[in-house]
């Protein structure tokens, strides 16, 4: 998966959280590709940005309006996180050629790791999250955006909103973000095409308080009808293999120093017990 519409608007929204205030260093499960418009950068991040500097933002980032290969490292910098690193098995762009589906043994930990459609494709997804947690400093932000519902056969598990606050439950992790988008694909296409309007986050139809109630199977399936019977998803979602699909996006915020524990799976259900 790559950094889509959607993600820089998110990522402002991150920004404006100071989640970054104290992070230098970062870590992809996954090199990812910017697979997005200039315009985007310039509608999402333009507001806490000089001109000069998004200029230079953008000129580093695209070069006749396509992304360079390594468009990624020039926007985690201009989020303050200047020291890029990724882990991939294929990808040569990565710093460690590894198989995440074994723990990952490096040198060193990181501010924040990004889980940006990595986890579905892992076999040992159980193993993907223990990696996150081991490469995470104390402190540090983990950020996930990974298939909740509706992707089918994209890999090898959709990734539900329970597994989000049953990990940060057990393992002492704060919540900084959770947003549950709905018709995901739709709406980066739709935010494409209005670039100038801010991404009404707050106006999703699915919020976070719905995803800790036992009716949320009915919630996201009667909100899956409706947007499969959408105008938008009619004309935007047949380039997509499942036409509509949900994907969570979260930040978690690891304990801090003296706090930290080693990773420990969670039970279902805890978190709403609570």
């Amino acid at each position: 998966m790559g950094i889509s519409a959607v993600m820089v608007h998110w990522f402002a929204r991150l920004h404006k959280k100071r989640a970054f205030a104290d992070a230098n260093s970062i870590v992809e499960l996954g090199p990812q590709d910017v697979m997005t418009t200039p315009a985007i950068f310039q509608s999402a991040l333009g507001p806490m940005t000089d001109k000069a500097a998004m200029a230079d933002l953008l000129g580093e980032m695209f070069e006749d309006g396509r992304p360079k290969p390594w468009a990624q490292q020039a926007l985690y910098r201009h989020l303050g996180l200047q020291d890029y690193n990724s882990i991939d098995m294929f990808d040569p762009r990565a710093n460690w050629r590894l198989d995440l589906n074994y723990p990952c043994r490096l040198p060193r930990r990181f501010s924040v790791v990004t889980n940006f459609g990595s986890s579905e494709h892992i076999f040992d997804i159980a193993q993907s999250f223990r990696t996150v947690h081991d490469l995470l400093e104390p402190g540090g932000i983990a950020l996930f955006v990974l298939p909740a519902f509706g992707d089918i056969d994209h890999g090898f598990w959709n990734v539900h909103p329970t597994v989000y606050f049953d990990v940060a439950q057990e393992n002492g992790y704060s919540i900084l973000d959770f947003v549950y988008i709905d018709n995901f694909g739709v709406r980066c296409r739709l935010a494409e095409e209005r670039p100038d309007e801010p991404f009404g986050f707050r106006d999703l139809p699915i919020k976070v308080e719905d995803c800790i109630q036992p009716n949320l199977p009915r919630t996201v399936t009667l909100q899956y009808i409706q947007n499969l019977n959408n105008p938008d998803t009619a004309r935007l979602g047949m380039e997509f293999p499942c036409i509509v699909f949900d994907y969570c996006f979260v930040a978690l915020r690891k304990p801090g120093e003296g706090e930290e524990q080693g990773f420990v799976f969670p039970t279902q259900g805890k978190y709403r017990a609570s």
